[in-house]
């Protein structure tokens, strides 16, 4: 009988912490699947972005894969994970133009919001937060903020919302262009004038 208890202990053990690497959102909202997300800078330009997301490492991280169609050429893979020794959840951006870490005390209300901790690029940014807005049951919208200093409001600098597409939907095309120049808009000053 205590081998029974044990056993259900460890179980209910380890699915508690498999529920803590990403919890699920409003109404069970989960961001696992495929997206097709389209929105613009701040300068009126188009952004057409494709987002994908899964459990990996059995299930500790959540991977969030971003793959830039319009402009051509932003390549990500955010990392997620619940650190109980901060009691925060943290995201590990990697992309290529450098790295970035955020983290966020998760979901308040229909937000996740992630604040950058610390950033490594060869410019260096003005701190900056992902806002993630469950907006139904298949859609969210992801917001870039920055602000250039403490005393400043953050201000968004391109917004795009998302729908989820069919898991076999294979519309992305591959990116023909990786110019750095086109995908920089990402990474520009909300308080920069308009590009181009």
């Amino acid at each position: 009988m205590r081998t029974l208890l044990a056993v259900v202990f460890l179980l209910s053990a380890l699915s508690a912490l498999a529920q803590t690497a990403f919890p699920a959102g409003p109404n069970g909202f989960s961001f696992t699947g495929e997206w097709d997300c389209r929105g613009q800078f701040i300068n009126g330009k188009p952004h057409h972005s494709h987002y994908s997301a899964e459990p990996v490492l059995g299930g500790a991280w959540l991977q969030l894969s971003e793959k830039d169609i319009d402009p051509p050429g932003y390549l990500s893979e955010y990392l997620i994970r619940f650190d109980p020794s901060q009691k925060l959840y943290i995201n590990e951006d990697l992309n290529n133009f450098g790295y970035a870490r955020y983290a966020s005390p998760g979901w308040q209300d229909n937000k996740f919001i992630f604040t950058s901790t610390e950033t490594h690029y060869a410019q260096p940014l003005p701190e900056n937060r992902f806002v993630y807005t469950v907006t139904g049951a298949k859609s969210f919208d992801v917001s870039w903020e920055s602000r250039r200093d403490k005393s400043s409001d953050f201000k968004s600098s391109d917004i795009i919302h998302c729908e989820q597409s069919p898991a076999t939907e294979q519309t992305v095309s591959p990116v023909q262009n990786n110019s750095k120049s086109d995908a920089k808009e990402r990474h520009s000053s909300p308080n920069a004038p308009p590009q181009g």
